[in-house]
């Protein structure tokens, strides 16, 4: 498991010069951004935009691209609609279908970087060990795994939500002498032709590997744990007419986003926020899966084994056409039974059964809400607190999730209630739109340090809180979706607003909400 953890989370040592120590630091850059995703690179956007040109970018990784980098597995591709899933200001690309696939969205990427020049702003092989405040300087401070730092006034940090893989805790996991990779980090060179394989993890990235790779192996065993609910996708390639219609006709593209929003954002989050007023609609949708899986699987004890026992929308649902049909396959079995260990070429279950492999594929997804993974590195504020131990204290929270009282000069693109959206492109402009508006208001202000006012935070957790009285969690059946000690804590994520209230909100909040000086 070491190795996998390894290749999971590789980030090679950065090969420039260091920065040099001084007593009273020099700025490398005015902003320095973590991450060279799509967060970080909408956020590097937004600041150009509001003039401010002087912005590096350090990516752990050989290339930016962040998600769409990692994911190479077989038929990864976006779950949501492409047009939905792209940024306001560059809307229009080359999209072969409707849901593009991980190639294409990677390809917008670097698109993105090249158009707005920012690929030569970029630093990649650049681990970040640590940011930390130097409050004498009014900087901040970032250290890399190879001994260089950054100085700049402002940090933004964009790690994202789906950086640090969950990999399972398997008894004997480390003496399997076959191969075992985790979806993140998939191995091209080894082929799956032939062999016997085990997917561990049903969530979306299981929907879309286990059909790929049904069609390759000898035999495929799906671990489940907690089905999915799944709905039918409708999916089919652009045709040159949509292209052109895409390309051509004014305000084309952004009426097909407001209608993917109010289509699939609105009632979707609104079973999420609201989920008493919205529950005959989780239940249609429910309605919709099952009918969906019973014309897909001729065989009910498979469809009751398949249907989930826990309300739409507590575990994020997904869509595929193609995943119930790899169960008809002769090759494929499901298997429900607890893993209760692993051997040197075998998995065993608690009832005993043990089936011989060749290859562990872990999709199991991401950790979040855990110290160090979103954000994934340690935040030293003023007086040296550490963010995670403020949060641990005061709880999960930040200013329209942005920004942390104590932490002067810093913005969060994933913050606590920073959720807010299905497409998380939406949510990435909106946190991005608030970081440019605080930074051009310093500006005009002639200040260089900003910080938001504890009244402000506080007043934001509180509506927070008492907005998410009527959510999923409090108010559906999600037992079973996930662990109990997740649906009784705060969870720190799910902001109880639409993506066009959150938009709203970030455009009009009151800017005396933060403090403003000129210091160091």
């Amino acid at each position: 498991m070491s190795e996998v953890r390894e290749r999971a989370t590789e980030a090679a040592a950065g090969r420039g010069d260091p920065a040099p120590a001084r007593a009273d630091p020099q700025l490398d850059c005015e902003v320095l951004i973590v991450g060279a995703g799509l967060s970080g690179l909408a956020t590097a956007v937004y600041l150009q935009k509001s003039g401010i040109d002087d912005v590096l970018l350090l990516e752990r990784s050989h290339t930016l691209g962040g998600t769409w980098r990692d994911n190479t597995y077989p038929g990864c591709t976006v779950d949501l609609p492409t047009i939905y899933y792209s940024f306001s200001f560059a809307p229009l690309f080359d999209w072969s279908t409707f849901y593009a696939p991980q190639s294409e969205l990677f390809s917008y990427c670097r698109m993105i970087a090249d158009k707005h020049g920012l690929t030569g702003k970029i630093r990649c092989d650049s681990l970040v060990s640590a940011c930390r405040y130097d409050a004498a300087a009014n900087v901040w401070i970032t250290e890399l795994a190879d001994g260089r730092r950054f100085v700049s006034r402002y940090l933004t940090v964009a790690t994202g939500l789906f950086s640090t893989p969950n990999l399972p805790d398997i008894e004997g996991v480390e003496r399997f002498r076959g191969k075992v990779f985790h979806s993140t980090a998939w191995d091209h060179s080894y082929d799956l032709r032939s062999k016997t394989a085990a997917v561990i993890g049903n969530g979306a990235t299981g929907v879309q590997i286990i059909p790929e790779v049904a069609e390759v192996v000898d035999r495929l065993d799906v671990y489940q744990r907690t089905p999915t609910w799944v709905l039918p996708k409708p999916d089919k390639p652009l045709s040159p007419r949509m292209k052109w219609a895409l390309k051509h006709v004014p305000g084309f593209a952004y009426l097909l986003r407001q209608l993917a929003f109010l289509v699939i954002d609105i009632p979707l989050y609104g079973i999420l926020i609201d989920h008493p007023r919205f529950r005959w609609l989780a239940k249609r949708l429910e309605r919709v899966c099952v009918e969906h899986i019973r014309r897909e699987l001729p065989d009910p004890e498979l469809q009751a084994k398949m249907i989930p026992t826990f309300d739409f929308g507590c575990r994020r649902p997904t869509w595929s056409n193609k995943y119930y049909k790899a169960f008809r396959r002769p090759n494929v079995r499901l298997v429900t039974d607890r893993i209760a260990r692993v051997t040197e070429d075998s998995i065993v279950t608690a009832d005993g059964e043990e089936r011989k492999i060749d290859a562990i594929i872990l999709a199991t997804g991401f950790r979040r809400g855990e110290r160090h993974t979103q954000p994934t590195i340690p935040i030293f504020g003023k007086g040296g607190q550490e963010l995670e131990d403020f949060w641990d204290a005061q709880g999960r929270q930040a200013f329209k999730g942005v920004s942390i009282t104590g932490f002067p000069n810093l913005f969060l693109t994933f913050g606590p209630y920073s959720v807010n959206s299905l497409s998380f492109i939406r949510m990435m402009e909106a946190s991005a739109f608030h970081i440019a508006r605080v930074m051009r208001a310093a500006r005009a202000r002639r200040a260089n340090y900003v910080e938001v006012t504890p009244e402000a935070q506080a007043r934001d957790q509180e509506l927070m809180t008492r907005l998410s009285t009527r959510n999923i969690f409090l108010h559906g059946q999600c037992a079973g979706a996930l662990p109990a000690d997740t649906l009784k804590a705060p969870r720190g994520g799910l902001r109880p607003r639409n993506s066009l209230a959150s938009w709203l909100e970030q455009q009009t909040f009151r800017l005396s909400s933060y403090a403003f000086a000129r210091k160091g």
